[in-house]
């Protein structure tokens, strides 16, 4: 998908260009995965492909967070939208 790709070179170090997400059409929602099981992988839900990559990169850096891997000790740093539009920042 065009729009995942111009995101992906947009944000080259987000983990959603790193791990590279499906994009798929829900009910007028996009969600963002990896793997197969909804209820056991990090997803990213938003009204536009763009946010939904968005909530993925920001799931995925909380999920690292919660395992004591955290950002930090990964020295990844990424702003992003959340799906009503407001900025999120990941401190560091």
């Amino acid at each position: 998908m065009e729009r995942a790709e111009l995101y992906f070179a947009a944000h080259p170090g987000s983990p959603s260009a790193v791990r590279r997400p499906r994009l798929l059409p829900r009910s007028g929602t996009w969600v963002a995965i990896v793997g197969k099981n909804f209820q056991r992988n990090v997803l990213g839900l938003g009204r536009t492909p763009e946010s939904a990559l968005r909530a993925f990169d920001v799931r995925y850096l909380q999920m690292l967070d919660q395992k004591s891997i955290g950002p930090k000790k990964l020295n990844i740093k990424t702003k992003a939208r959340g799906n009503n539009g407001d900025q999120i920042k990941i401190h560091q």
